[in-house]
C-alpha cells in the first residue's frame, strides 16, 4: 500500500510541474497590422503558421483600429461660411487573413464592424472618424497549421470621403495567440509509465498474497 501511495504521489507531482500555464495550455503570441494613408502605407503583414509538435487547440485574434477622413480650410485667406450642418456618414472596418493550410488548401478568416452616424461639419472644416475592436476565437485551426505564413491585411471605407482635401487614414492591428495542447515532455511520460507499471506490479502481488493456502 505504501508503494502504491508513493507512486501515485510521484505521478501527480509530474503532472503538476508540467510546463503548461495555469489554463493547461502553452501559448504563442504574435502581432500583425497594416496602415494606409493618403500619402502612402505600410501595406499588409504576415502571421506565422504553427508547424508542431504540439496540437493547436484554438486561436484567439484580438484586433482594433480606426478610420478617419476630413478637411480643414482654416489656412485659407478668403472667408468661408462656418455655419455647422449635420453630416450623415457610414464607416466599415475589418481585418482578414488568408493562405494555404498544411494540406495545401486555401482558406481565410476575418472579422469587422460597421457604423452609421451623424456629425457636425461646416464649409470650413469637417472630420469623420470611426474606431472599433473585437476578440475572435477560432476552434477550427486548420488554416493556422502549416510551415508557412498567412497574409494579414485590413479593409475600410468611410462615406462621404474627403480624400485629396486634407487627410485619409486607415489603421488596424492586433495580436494572434495560439493555444497549444498540454502534452507532457518525454521524460514525464517515461516516469508516468514506469509509475503505472509499479502500481500494476503492486496490485498483482496483493492478489497473489490473497489466495495463499495454509
Amino acid at each position: 500500500m505504501r508503494i502504491l501511495k508513493t507512486t501515485l504521489l510521484a505521478i501527480f507531482g509530474v503532472l503538476a510541474c508540467s510546463s503548461a500555464d495555469a489554463t493547461g495550455f502553452t501559448t504563442i503570441s504574435q502581432g500583425f497590422g497594416a496602415f494606409y494613408a493618403e500619402h502612402g502605407s505600410s501595406g499588409y503583414s504576415y502571421i506565422d503558421q504553427y508547424a508542431g509538435p504540439l496540437r493547436l487547440y484554438s486561436v484567439k485574434i484580438e484586433w482594433s483600429g480606426y478610420i478617419t477622413t476630413g478637411y480643414d480650410h482654416s489656412y485659407a485667406s478668403w472667408p468661408y461660411d462656418d455655419t455647422p450642418y449635420p453630416e450623415p456618414f457610414t464607416a466599415n472596418l475589418a481585418y482578414g487573413a488568408w493562405g494555404e493550410d498544411a494540406n495545401g488548401n486555401f482558406g481565410s478568416v476575418g472579422d469587422g464592424a460597421s457604423y452609421a452616424g451623424i456629425t457636425d461639419c461646416s464649409a470650413l472644416r469637417c472630420s469623420l472618424s470611426f474606431s472599433a475592436s473585437g476578440v475572435d476565437i477560432f476552434s477550427d485551426t486548420t488554416l493556422f497549421v502549416g510551415s508557412g505564413q498567412l497574409v494579414a491585411d485590413i479593409y475600410g471605407d468611410i462615406n462621404p470621403s474627403f480624400n485629396g482635401m486634407n487627410f485619409d487614414l486607415l489603421e488596424v492591428g492586433g495580436t494572434v495567440t495560439y493555444y497549444l495542447g498540454p502534452v507532457p515532455e518525454p521524460a514525464s511520460w517515461a516516469l508516468m509509465l514506469g509509475g503505472f507499471g509499479m502500481v500494476g506490479g503492486a496490485m498483482r502481488s496483493r492478489r497473489k498474497a490473497a489466495v495463499t493456502f495454509a
